[in-house]
């Protein structure tokens, strides 16, 4: 990480490091209505802990953090401040699935998350 930002920073290209979205630890397919005859229970609250996604992540941030203090110049984006809030990281927001598995955004998502990519840092120009 640090080799490749060291590269990319000396080609004097703007640089905006992608913070990884919270890990659910369950399929997001649990938050939808059973079919018919599922013996799978439903996950009535399609969300986690933020203090079990800050505990799990910590070496990750941790370690991010530490490179990233030798590249001042090198942009954030803070994904989880998307998805969540003071006490869970959501897998629906506005009653769409933001999450394709437990640890991948999907179509909605992405478009969820691009549009505050874009709010973020067009704002900045």
């Amino acid at each position: 990480m640090t080799a490749t930002l060291a590269r990319l920073v000396k080609s004097g290209k703007e640089i905006i490091f992608f913070i990884a979205i919270p890990e659910l630890g369950f399929d997001p397919a649990l938050c939808l209505k059973p079919r018919l005859f599922s013996t799978v229970e439903r996950k009535q609250d399609c969300k986690i802990l933020k203090e079990d996604f800050k505990k799990r992540n910590a070496d990750y941030i941790s370690t991010v953090t530490s490179v990233l203090k030798a590249f001042p110049t090198v942009k954030v984006f803070e994904q989880s401040k998307y998805l969540c809030d003071e006490k869970y990281c959501h897998a629906r927001i506005d009653g769409k699935m933001i999450y394709r598995d437990d640890d991948h955004l999907s179509y909605e998502g992405s478009r969820f998350m691009s549009e505050k990519f874009r709010q973020e840092f067009n704002s900045n120009r």
